[in-house]
């Protein structure tokens, strides 16, 4: 089960911030970084999705896969009303919603897509 947790905000652009509570490698290993999820808000604007995994999968069809596979993850919470792929690692989702919300959806499908993509992930691995 995914579990979210409310920090305080990493810069002063963020209004609220929440982050995925990781429990499948220790925190600074590659692992750990493979499962990272954030969601923060900066005040009046839509929510940012930070994805970390992003930034390593570039080659197709595992970047389309992920790309359309978590905007889609994303756009299933409920209160959301548009997502987009912002950046590289980066996703923006409106509604009235909840940050904790878009944490949990965006780590199962991050889960999800690490069962699948196995074998190409472990590059990241070694």
């Amino acid at each position: 089960m995914v579990e979210a947790r409310r920090i305080e905000p990493l810069d002063d652009e963020a209004a609220e911030t929440w982050v995925r509570v990781d429990d499948h490698a220790p925190e600074g290993s590659v692992e750990h970084w493979m499962h990272l999820v954030e969601a923060w808000r900066p005040e009046d604007d839509a929510w940012r999705v930070v994805i970390a995994l992003a930034e390593w999968v570039r080659e197709e069809p595992q970047e389309s896969l992920l790309c359309d596979g978590m905007a889609a993850a994303l756009g299933r919470v409920p209160g959301v009303t548009k997502v987009w792929h912002e950046d590289t690692e980066q996703w923006v989702a409106e509604g009235d919603v909840a940050g904790s919300a878009l944490v949990v959806a965006a780590a199962e499908f991050l889960d999800a897509f690490i069962d699948i993509e196995g074998d190409y992930l472990a590059q990241f691995l070694r």
